[in-house]
């Protein structure tokens, strides 16, 4: 999202805190769903000089700034696994 490149995902299993992190900048699919994956990533190479995909990549960078410092990111992140771990 910092380089503005939309995000494609899946739901996981247990975790989908990414999930409220993508929003509209980007999409999201079912849980091992390969070829909605594949699909979707097609799509974003058709789409790749349009309009379209330059609304997901500002959207993309727009929610990353909203993130704050990505170093603070990274600490709470790295505190979850410790969590996880422990």
């Amino acid at each position: 999202m910092a380089h503005k490149v939309p995000v494609l995902s899946s739901y996981g299993m247990p975790f989908n805190g990414h999930i409220e992190q993508i929003q509209n900048a980007g999409f999201v699919t079912s849980f091992g769903n390969i070829d909605e994956y594949a699909s979707l990533m097609k799509h974003f190479m058709e789409i790749k000089n349009t309009k379209k995909m330059n609304y997901f990549k500002e959207n993309a960078y727009r929610l990353w700034k909203k993130m704050g410092d990505p170093y603070d990111r990274a600490r709470e992140q790295l505190d979850v696994y410790n969590q996880i771990l422990n």
